[in-house]
């Protein structure tokens, strides 16, 4: 089995038999006395569960700070409140909890709490790698190299490649540490380590110091914000072109780029978030057209780990799993791009194909877990799962049945647009009524005018259009044709549609038709060569 560093579960060994106690108590002995009272959770494996997923949504957010609160009533409450028995939480979820915690605190560069966090993870489950790894990073800050390289030398047989390429790199980096080398080079390698892990992640700059021998020399790039937003663009525009392997290597040169020490990593953590999903989602594309599957799945489930609902993403994967005789996998992850894209032909149509091919006892089985931005357990029994529709790792809203309303204010920025998206996609009447009561045309393009807008996102806007068009007194026909008019001046926009799906082309298609003949035939001219791809 292939584990994965971020992305694979960490379910697979039986619960520990152990139980909390002999666990050292709180620095002030009051085991009993309720931290972070704000946070109010019910004392079963649900309350759990609902914690864990709503410090997974805080952390994809950027608040890491919250995000680690949230995972600490959880532990508390698990391991030290009184009010659950330790024989009736699975091992898994406690150790998942820790190393959950210890991703956000590894994040904020609380190096000793990642240490001990990922101890206690290991302690409930040995085979949790993502522990591990990140005890591995924890221990190379406080230079306790020869920890740190023993705990790499464990990870690394579990991992195939090329899952363990960051493993391989985090041992480089300890074994140049533990080499002597004069003054000046211990001086410069000793800055490099602060750097390359600021952000905290296991995809951001885990790679060594940079290197002469960097990747893909024909393809220059800067080292910068713009140089990584400029690698994608290249990529996009040479896939488009047909020319796939220039294509990876562009992307492939963006995520080097990101590893190498790009300071926005650490400063601007959304953006890099994002554009790490978007570069690992097309190069994805580029290895499905290829039929490169193993790669494709790779690639998607990295991408995943960004940005846990990029239904591209969800698709890409379902079809590498479906190639790759993993027809129930393939099922699990093409009815969660279903679920939330429910109107796209090409899901519903894989949907079929997969419960036709599955065996007729895999309707029954539980599901498994499912990649997110922290990894996620899977309950041991049905009695644990709580009352959600679905159990694989995304974010489920404790009132399902409540409609969100609609957001006050209009977006300040594209991450701010983007999180309202994200948040009311499951709602796509109140997502339409966001868009045309707060997001005007021209602040759409606005918003995008000097970064892209991802095929994913575009895809969510057409949706919100003809949901809004399809409504009385919401988006009138006019305004149809402005909103698409102003989608044509974003960034690279072109290249952008070109990557859209065959069924959201023909939301297109359904949007020019509402269009007022006066401007119609400008819109269709100038979408013909996108909609022809």
């Amino acid at each position: 089995k292939r584990m994965q560093i971020v992305e694979a579960s960490d379910d697979d060994d039986e619960e520990d038999p152990g139980s909390a106690k002999g666990k050292p108590s709180p620095a002030n002995g009051h085991e009993k006395e309720q931290p972070f009272s704000d946070i109010e959770l019910e004392p079963t494996v649900a309350g759990l569960e609902k914690a864990k997923e709503k410090g997974n949504l805080l952390f994809a957010e950027g608040k890491l700070e919250d995000s680690a609160r949230w995972f600490s009533k959880a532990i508390w409450l698990a391991e030290e409140s009184g009010l659950m028995r330790a024989a009736d939480v699975p091992a898994t979820l406690r150790s998942t909890l820790h190393s959950n915690r210890a991703f956000a605190r590894l994040k904020l560069k609380q190096w000793p709490e990642v240490e001990q966090d990922c101890t206690e993870a290991l302690a409930l489950n040995a085979g949790n790698a993502k522990a591990l790894y990140r005890r591995a990073q924890a221990r190379f800050e406080l230079n306790r190299l020869e920890l740190a390289r023993q705990d790499v030398e464990q990870l690394l047989p579990t991992l195939a490649p090329p899952a363990d390429r960051d493993a391989l790199a985090l041992r480089d980096r300890i074994l140049a540490r533990l080499t002597p080398q004069p003054k000046e080079a211990d001086d410069a390698r000793e800055k490099t380590p602060t750097k390359a892990s600021s952000s905290g992640t296991e995809y951001y700059n885990l790679s060594s110091p940079p290197s002469p021998q960097e990747p893909f020399p024909e393809h220059k790039f800067e080292r910068s914000r713009q140089g990584v937003e400029a690698a994608k663009a290249k990529g996009s525009q040479l896939f488009a072109a047909g020319d796939l392997t220039e294509a990876v290597a562009c992307f492939s040169k963006g995520l080097w780029l990101l590893e190498s020490g790009v300071p926005e990593v650490s400063t601007d953590p959304r953006w890099a978030s994002s554009i790490q999903a978007a570069l690992y989602s097309n190069r994805a594309f580029a290895h499905m057209k290829q039929g490169s599957w193993d790669e494709t799945e790779s690639d998607c489930t990295q991408s995943l780990s960004f940005h846990p609902e990029g239904v591209k993403a969800l698709y890409r994967r379902a079809l590498a799993r479906e190639a790759l005789g993993r027809g129930a996998e393939a099922l699990k992850d093409a009815e969660e791009a279903l679920r939330l894209q429910p109107e796209a032909q090409e899901l519903q149509a894989l949907c079929q194909k997969l419960k036709a091919l599955a065996p007729s006892s895999s309707k029954s089985a539980p599901a498994s877990s499912y990649p997110v931005v922290l990894e996620e357990a899977k309950p041991e029994s049905p009695k644990s799962q709580p009352q959600t529709p679905s159990r694989r790792g995304r974010v489920v809203p404790v009132r399902p049945s409540v409609a969100p309303s609609v957001p006050s204010a209009s977006p300040k920025n594209s991450f701010e647009l983007l999180r309202h998206f994200n948040s009311l996609k499951k709602h796509p009447e109140v997502l339409a009524k966001y868009l045309c009561e707060r997001v005007p045309p021209e602040l759409l393009q606005s918003c995008f005018s000097k970064s892209p807008i991802e095929a994913d996102d575009l895809a969510t806007a057409l949706l919100a259009m003809r949901t809004g068009a399809a409504g009385p007194g919401l988006i009138s026909p006019e305004m149809v044709g402005e909103y698409l008019r102003q989608l044509l001046r974003t960034c690279t926009a072109d290249m952008q549609f070109s990557m859209l799906s065959s069924s959201e082309k023909e939301v297109i298609r359904e949007l020019l038709e509402k269009v007022p003949p006066a401007s119609q035939s400008e819109l269709k001219s100038r979408f013909d060569k996108i909609l022809r791809k």
